[in-house]
């Protein structure tokens, strides 16, 4: 687990410091959260937009119920908030892997800042499109699958995007059962390591609602 780890009992309070580690980190940590206090913080985040099972499947072909590696990416732009709820973790590693995207964008020059909020991604399960760079909110989204409009300077700005995400600081989280992660959709990219064909990694990931547009 992480040092950021939220330790509060009462639900309100508890609540209280999810959102204040979102503000600071874009991300939060809890420890020892049974099933009907997932619901519970979920439904005071937001309420669920959609729940899905996270576990290895061969019947479906996706990232996330594959064994391979799963790049860092964000899930769709319309979700503010995605929370998992570890239910059983890989023998051997199974961490959940975050990188801060708010941080590099803002840390890139003016002009690439003002190039990526025009570049387009769309494709994969998308049904519309969506900016790489929200300014006035600080949104940011990214997943490397995606297709793009990026053309000339705007595509050097992406591929300078790319290379900045790849040595981005990680920050590593290994959930154990019944631990959570809270992470801010808008801001911090996810991803895994591989793990083994035969792992019977379990995480119930929930997102959070309401769904919003992005902005256009």
């Amino acid at each position: 687990m992480s040092p950021r780890t939220v330790g509060v009992r009462d639900e309100s309070a508890r609540t209280r410091a999810v959102r204040a580690a979102l503000g600071r980190e874009g991300f939060a940590t809890l420890a020892d959260v049974d099933l009907a206090g997932f619901d519970a913080l979920v439904d005071a985040l937001g309420g669920t937009a959609l729940a899905t099972t996270v576990r290895l499947s061969s019947d479906v072909r996706s990232y996330l119920c594959s064994p391979g590696a799963i790049p860092l990416h964000a899930d769709d732009p319309r979700v503010p908030l995605i929370a998992w709820r570890c239910e059983r973790q890989d023998d051997v590693d199974g961490a959940s892997l975050l990188v801060d995207l708010r941080a590099i964008i803002e840390g890139m020059t003016r002009v690439d800042r003002e190039l990526l909020a025009k570049i387009r991604l769309r494709g994969g399960r998308m049904s519309g499109e969506a900016h790489i760079y929200e300014p006035r909110s600080g949104r940011c989204f990214w997943a490397p699958w995606l297709t793009h409009d990026a053309e000339g300077t705007a595509l050097e700005a992406l591929e300078r995007l790319r290379a900045e995400i790849e040595r981005a600081p990680v920050t590593r989280i290994r959930l154990a059962p019944g631990d959570v992660l809270v992470v801010d959709n808008r801001r911090v990219l996810h991803g895994r390591h591989a793990v083994s064909p035969e792992s019977l990694r379990h995480l119930e990931r929930r997102w959070i609602g309401p769904l919003e547009s992005w902005p256009r």
